[in-house]
């Protein structure tokens, strides 16, 4: 897989999705409310501040060969690349090189050092805790090929538009702290090796600055980096450990009475849980450009076996150098000056190579990082619309230059950052992570309701989260009573032991956990937010098409409804002689009628919306001339319900399949036609065009047809699950229609209709305007519009037998 191959990693600037948006003015998704009047996209536009030279400048840079311009904008199916197998062995690499290296490996020497633990059970605190820790971001890289978004964007699915600015803030914190740590480790290696002649600081300087030129070019660089990073990381270490081994006391006991060795261990548990689990916040980060059909459980086995593997080994090694500096006087001596000396002294004997092994393993921290600081500037850009203003480029710039400048400051204080700040990443983690696997499990997995993922940036489709703000501040409250630090002693956390231990992380996840789903539940009720779905397809039908019902009569007298009125005859033909009919979304009652003249026995017209009912029951009673041969019934054509008994011959639908916003809700109506055909029963269904790519031919349309067909104009809202929403404009003497609808691919619709149990034969058709017509011209087309549904067609029709 070439990680460099990723199609709109680096686009060129007057394509930048940050500067356009996802959602222009032009294609903004208009519901229409009850009254009929449309409810715009809440989204805020991003203000332009780079202007005039400025914004040269910044086009030059964006422009450069590799460079990401893309920011926390979402990435589309269409941007997205199905890699296959080597897709998920890059997700390995990139775990891998991210995790394999020493920033990762010093918390192992706090077992015996600080924690005064013993082999046995330094080596299990490292074992489980690192695996618990790598679920996290498991967890969350699952949903970044299927969203297009990235971890801090996904978290306003779960927390809300604005409480999710906290959690960013956190993360923001969280990287750079590890940042400087690792900037500092590698600036100590630097100068171990050099013999002094390189000061710390300038070791620093450089690592941060590797680290910002990395994260400055972006997700493809990154990949390729990252891809190789852990290969000679992996050498230095495995010299390492062939160079130490035997000063490693394997025979050593944890010290203390039992229940302080209880309360060590608890403490050092929740350290190693902490190493990796800050990435959780970032887990989706790196996998956005994946294809939506990327496997999620392999997505999570792959990142899980790629952050485990390499962590746990490296933190046996330290835990295995540090019950050695005891009996092992250059060690400890080392240990007293830098993390680097340390190193520099566990390849005593190997001479020049031992320092080379020292350099490959400093360098290991530019890998560790980059990735982290990458994170970091998108989640800067979360924190609001000027955030998002700025481009990715430059929030990595600046993050490098404090990383610089903080690392150089905190050069002698490595340690203190590890044992304090590490435990503090689990406790705001973890509350998090603990409210985003209730929602998706409880309010969504269970309840089989999907996340609409084109909602990212659109406050009034997300949630409010104050469930989730009150739970999480809940889980905090929890940490701080189990948390067991140098400056604070939580009462509960008092009670683990003798002299305490630090369960804040664990506190904070059962308070979470407890206080969360009730809360919501209420936030649903009584607020009403949705869970960030879209409106039923029955709320849409019914709505739109009460506030519609004239001016689409009115479009209804149209050339183009002339041609599908003959091309529907055409279709039914064979079938409706005498035949039990329902008409599915059957509004006025337009083809109801039709088929009463065409031979039907009886029709039963079924269709959401009230106002176009009450029309086609006005109409029956001069169309109909037998008593009782046409029923209209209100309800909702989206739900598999049984329809005056069944047994229909003949299921008609004209743009009822077009309410489908997925693949789901398209099974949903084929189970619908199913259930209410007999056997051996026809479904005809007037729909767009059957195409592969949705998209292409509302375009096309626009192109071939600029007025519309009809005067009916096509515009893309978003891209949806296996196609796109649309949004319908037309002018009429009887006032502006405007309505929503979907467009799914071909193969999705076949595929829905099989999955439903329509077994038999399925044959297509498009538009066909007759030489009859064309010399009729009846409707008022102008002989062009006319000679271009043969070339264009407007509409298809499936023909499918039960």
């Amino acid at each position: 897989m070439d990680p460099l191959a990723y199609a709109e990693s680096g686009r060129s600037p007057e394509r930048d999705v940050e500067k356009q948006g996802e959602l222009k003015e032009s294609s903004i998704n208009v519901t229409s409310s009850g009254s009929g009047s449309p409810e715009r996209n809440s989204t805020v536009p991003t203000p332009a501040l780079f202007k005039g030279r400025l914004a040269r400048w910044n086009d030059k840079i964006e422009g450069l060969a590799g460079l990401e311009a893309r920011g926390i904008a979402r990435v589309l199916p269409k941007d997205q690349q199905d890699k296959g197998l080597m897709g998920y062995l890059q997700m390995i690499n990139l775990w891998m090189g991210i995790d394999l290296n020493i920033p990762n490996a010093v918390p192992g020497l706090l077992g015996p050092l600080l924690f005064k633990l013993g082999w046995v059970d330094s080596i299990c605190c490292v074992i489980f805790g690192n695996a618990l820790s790598c679920c996290g971001t498991a967890y969350m890289a699952t949903f970044g090929a299927e969203s297009g978004n990235r971890t801090m964007i996904i978290n306003r699915y779960f927390m809300g538009y604005w409480p999710s600015k906290l959690i960013s803030c956190f993360n923001i914190l969280n990287q750079l702290g590890w940042g400087i740590a690792g900037s500092i480790i590698a600036g100590q290696a630097f100068s171990a090796v050099s013999g002094g002649s390189m000061s710390i600081a300038v070791g620093c300087a450089i690592s941060a600055l590797s680290i910002g030129v990395i994260s400055i070019f972006g997700i493809s660089i990154l990949h390729a980096f990252e891809r190789y990073a852990w290969i000679p990381q992996l050498f230095a270490f495995c010299v390492l450990v062939g160079s130490a081994r035997s000063h490693f006391n394997t025979s050593l006991e944890s010290t203390g009475p039992s229940g302080t060795i209880t309360a060590n261990r608890c403490s050092f548990f929740a350290l190693q849980y902490s190493v990796v689990i800050g990435f959780s916040a970032a887990g989706a980060d790196f996998s956005v450009y994946f294809a939506k059909t990327t496997s999620k459980r392999l997505t999570f086995v792959t990142t899980w076996v790629g952050q485990w593997l390499p962590v746990m080994f490296i933190n046996i090694i330290t835990v295995g150098i540090a019950t050695g500096i005891a009996s092992t006087p250059a060690w400890s001596e080392a240990y007293d000056i830098s993390s680097g000396a340390l190193l520099l002294a566990c390849y005593d004997g190997l001479g020049g190579f031992g320092s080379f092994c020292v350099v490959i393993l400093a360098l290991g921290s530019i890998a560790n990082n980059a990735p982290g600081t990458y994170s970091a500037a998108l989640s800067l850009q979360v924190l609001g619309r000027y955030g998002k203003a700025v481009p990715r480029w430059l929030w990595c710039f600046l993050i490098m230059i404090l990383e610089i400048v903080c690392s150089v400051v905190g050069r002698n204080h490595v340690y203190d950052i590890f044992e304090n700040m590490l435990p503090l990443i689990g406790v705001y983690v973890s509350p998090w992570l603990a409210i985003v696997v209730t929602e998706h499990v409880l309010f969504h997995v269970l309840r089989r309701v999907p996340f609409d993922w084109s909602a990212w940036e659109d406050r009034k489709r997300l949630p409010v989260g104050l469930a989730a703000l009150a739970a999480y501040l809940v889980g905090w409250a929890g940490a701080i009573i189990g948390m067991y630090r140098v400056w604070w002693h939580g009462p509960v956390a008092l009670k683990i032991g003798n002299s305490g231990g630090d369960i804040g992380a664990w506190m904070a996840i059962a308070f979470t956990s407890l206080t969360y789903p009730p809360l919501r539940l209420m936030e649903l009720r009584y607020i009403g937010r949705n869970l960030c779905t879209r409106p039923k397809v029955s709320v849409i039908m019914s709505t739109q098409y009460n506030a519609i019902q004239a001016p689409y009569d009115e479009w209804r007298k149209g050339s183009i409804t002339l041609i599908e009125r003959d091309n529907v005859h055409t279709a039914v033909g064979p079938f409706i002689e005498n035949a039990r009919v329902l008409d599915l979304a059957c509004g006025s009652g337009f083809y109801s009628h039709h088929f009463v003249s065409w031979g039907a026995a009886v029709v039963v017209g079924v269709d959401i919306s009230s106002a176009m009912l009450e029309q086609a029951r006005q109409a029956s009673t001069t169309t109909s001339p037998k008593t009782g041969q046409t029923k209209f019934l209100e309800q909702d054509c989206s739900k598999a319900e049984l329809i005056d008994g069944g047994g229909f011959d003949l299921v008609f639908g004209a743009w009822l399949l077009n309410y489908a916003e997925d693949r789901a809700a398209l099974v949903e109506m084929f189970r619908l036609i199913a259930m209410n055909l007999r056997d051996g029963g026809v479904f005809v269904g007037v729909t767009c065009v059957p195409t592969d790519d949705p998209a292409d031919f509302i375009r096309l349309e626009r192109e071939v047809r600029p007025a519309g067909s009809g005067g009916m104009l096509y515009s893309v809202n978003h891209e949806v699950e296996g196609g796109v929403s649309f949004h319908v404009h037309a002018n009429t003497a009887a006032g502006g229609l405007d309505f929503d609808c979907f467009l799914l691919r071909k193969a999705v619709l076949e595929e829905a209709a099989r999955e439903a149990g329509m077994k038999g034969e399925l044959r297509w058709s498009v538009t066909d305007v007759t030489d009859a017509f064309l010399e009729r011209r009846e409707g008022g087309a102008s002989l062009e519009e006319l000679e271009s549904y043969r070339k264009v067609p407007h509409y298809g029709m499936m023909v499918l037998r039960k």
